[in-house]
């Protein structure tokens, strides 16, 4: 045990991000998002549902407020949504730029504005495509 333990802490430690399904932004309604709210109250023992698409593509992207990413996508023939990514924006300048192919992990969320309801998507991860 005491080895293990030694060379554990000299490893660097990687965050586990976890994906409760796959889907297709094409899916993603605001009928679906409803559904999902009733998986209520989050917390340790009920984490909120973290969703991923695959080769999704970035319309536009921007930093907004204080370091934050927003995104506009598109997945296949899907409408567009908007991305938020809270303390991401430095991914704007690094990684990102429109046309490029991403793989988002997020929660879906609903953004009400001006009588319309959309879904919007909080960004928890992404990366280039790996398709």
């Amino acid at each position: 045990m005491e080895i293990a333990e030694i060379w554990a802490r000299d490893q660097p430690r990687q965050q586990v991000l976890r994906v409760d399904a796959q889907v297709d932004l094409i899916e993603m309604h605001p009928r679906v998002v409803h559904e999902l709210d009733c998986l209520h109250p989050y917390g340790a023992g009920n984490p909120e549902p973290t969703l991923a698409a695959h080769d999704v593509a970035v319309l536009s992207c921007r930093v907004v407020g204080n370091g934050h990413l927003k995104l506009t996508v598109r997945h296949r023939n899907s409408q567009p949504f908007d991305g938020i990514g809270f303390r991401m924006g430095e991914l704007a300048e690094s990684k990102l730029a429109t046309g490029a192919r991403m793989d988002l992990a997020f929660v879906p969320e609903l953004n009400r504005w001006n009588g319309l309801e959309r879904v919007q998507l909080r960004l928890r991860d992404l990366r280039e495509s790996q398709i």
